[in-house]
């Protein structure tokens, strides 16, 4: 879960491995034993779909595994669980990061 502040109010919205980064790993970054941690922020409506374009904020030093993260951030549109107020679901923004290690 992940916190962020929003009129202020505390919010969190759940990011939940949804598919490992193994699925993910670009084959030229496997090739070349590229490591690194990206950190993204996505936004999301109350139904926990994005509304905009996945952002890197923190880049691993690797393209390939930049744009990649996106692309898994992408792929958890609709699933991300929205932050809540007053117990109902509303709009938000948290980042997160995406650790990518060969194995």
């Amino acid at each position: 879960m992940r916190r962020g502040i929003l009129a202020g109010c505390i919010l969190t919205i759940a990011v939940q491995a949804l598919a490992t980064t193994q699925d993910y790993y670009p084959a030229e970054s496997r090739r070349l034993k590229e490591e690194g941690v990206t950190t993204i922020q996505v936004c999301v409506d109350e139904q926990g779909k994005l509304v905009s374009e996945p952002v890197v904020v923190v880049s691993s030093g690797h393209p390939r595994l930049d744009e990649a993260s996106i692309t898994l951030a992408k792929s958890a549109s609709g699933r991300y669980k929205p932050a809540t107020r007053d117990g109902k679901p509303v709009p938000g923004c948290v980042k997160f990061n995406v650790k990518w290690k060969l194995q």
